[in-house]
């Protein structure tokens, strides 16, 4: 290869989908909890423009302050509950990725140990190490926002 030529970036290999869900199968019940959040998160955010259009109707059409207040303080509530929903989606993510994350380092470091020293002889210690910290973070990415 010249100077003047680029690398190749590599490609990563495709990702097995079952072994995926298989690492996540012990966090399924807090995932598909986020994932009812978003679901009810979306419904609110659909919500939302409806009740919107009531409070112009109100003010406007109606001439009713007494339904425009309660339509407002409707609308109020919607944006309370849309905020405390995506709140727990997001708690509940995160801390669903943090315990996964760490079940992963404690399998890896495991499976280390058990490996000989042969194996450590061929390889640079950086490399593991790098190995080590990231491997893990991007499978905890995967599960906990692309699934």
């Amino acid at each position: 290869m010249s100077s003047t030529e680029k690398p190749k970036a590599q490609i990563p290999p495709p990702v097995d989908s079952r072994r995926l869900l298989g690492l996540a199968r012990g966090h399924l019940g807090p995932l598909m909890l986020a994932t009812l959040m978003m679901l009810i998160g979306g419904a609110i955010g659909l919500a939302t423009p409806q009740v919107a259009g009531r409070v112009v109707d109100a003010a406007i059409v109606d001439s009713d302050p007494a339904l425009l207040n309660r339509i407002v303080l409707g609308l109020f509530g919607l944006f309370a509950a849309l905020g405390l929903v995506a709140f727990f989606e997001h708690w509940l993510i995160r801390r669903t990725g943090a315990r996964l994350l760490l079940e992963l380092r404690t399998r890896l470091f495991d499976h280390l140990l058990t490996l000989s020293p042969e194996f450590y002889s061929g390889r640079p210690t950086g490399e593991l190490l790098s190995r080590l910290g990231t491997a893990p973070t991007v499978v905890q990415a995967a599960l906990t926002r692309q699934i």
